[in-house]
């Protein structure tokens, strides 16, 4: 007898202001996946930097349509993006209930993918989200015994959310901060 297909879906998504200033969100976001996951038998993977999240699953497609409706009504996710879903012969992530990265804390975070450098998720098609499950598979299958189980903390994310977007705006950030002070010195010059 042949099994079923098993089904995928990557979609990305940020933190809502009110969910990143408190600092049990991503734990208990986490926590949540990995319990369900454990009870549903869905694996995968979820990528966190900045506030901004890219989750990978794969599994039943019950379980998984199912997850990603409660992920598009949950209040602390916005900005929901599907990026990829299909069907495919086998998992990719067979002993992962829930790999964790977080490629912000980089310096502690062994090297899987480049892809991780910049995390622009929202322009992401399917082939990065294609190229970086490739290169997890990878890595999680020669390095996973050397990797020891992340420890999710509690933290505000504010500071970064805020980071992420002044770094992106940086020309905007900087005129609209340096533009009224150039004008006052004009307007003192002049007296």
């Amino acid at each position: 007898m042949m099994s079923p297909p098993t089904y995928y879906l990557t979609y990305t998504s940020s933190l809502t202001w009110s969910a990143a200033l408190k600092p049990s969100t991503f734990t208990q976001i986490y926590q949540s996946a990995r319990d369900n996951n454990q009870k549903t038998g869905i694996m995968g993977f979820i990528l966190f930097k900045d506030g901004r999240f890219l989750h990978f699953m794969e599994g039943s497609e019950m379980y998984i349509a199912n997850l990603y409706l409660a992920i598009t009504h949950d209040k602390r996710h916005h900005k929901i993006h599907l990026i990829h879903q299909g069907t495919t012969h086998s998992k990719r992530f067979k002993q992962c209930d829930m790999l964790c990265v977080t490629p912000s804390i980089s310096h502690t975070t062994p090297v899987i993918s480049k892809l991780l450098a910049q995390f622009e998720t929202y322009q992401w098609q399917t082939e990065q989200v294609e190229q970086l499950l490739n290169e997890m598979v990878a890595f999680y299958e020669r390095d996973a015994a050397d990797i020891a189980p992340y420890q999710v903390k509690a933290e505000s994310y504010i500071g970064a959310i805020i980071k992420h977007h002044v770094k992106k705006h940086l020309f905007f950030t900087l005129t609209v901060i340096t533009v009224p002070w150039l004008v006052i010195f004009m307007l003192l010059i002049e007296l």
